[in-house]
């Protein structure tokens, strides 16, 4: 007989899993041979591969479901590779 709602909830739980459907993740990451993720880990991963992508802010926020800018602003930080991007494109805008 298959274990009761809140007893399932308080089985996840113990073992480190928050809901159902991180379960589900968990198992799809295992069948494809990837790495343990939560789902604010791929949220995360997310934001910086569009953020890197050179996607606006905005639109990422809208992606990713945030209420708040502020919230996906928090993402972007001093990226080496941002930083050299944005300095070469500087250099190109002042006639470097």
């Amino acid at each position: 007989m298959p274990a009761k709602p809140a007893r399932l909830a308080e089985i996840l739980r113990q073992h480190g899993v928050e809901s159902q459907l991180e379960l589900l993740l968990l198992n799809r990451l295992e069948r494809a041979g990837l790495p343990h993720m939560r789902w604010h880990d791929l949220r995360s991963s997310c934001v910086t591969l569009l953020l890197e992508e050179g996607v606006d802010l905005v639109v990422i926020q809208r992606i990713v479901g945030h209420r708040d800018l502020s919230t996906t602003q928090r993402y972007v930080g001093e990226n080496p590779q941002s930083m050299a991007a944005a300095a070469a494109t500087l250099d190109r805008a002042i006639g470097g």
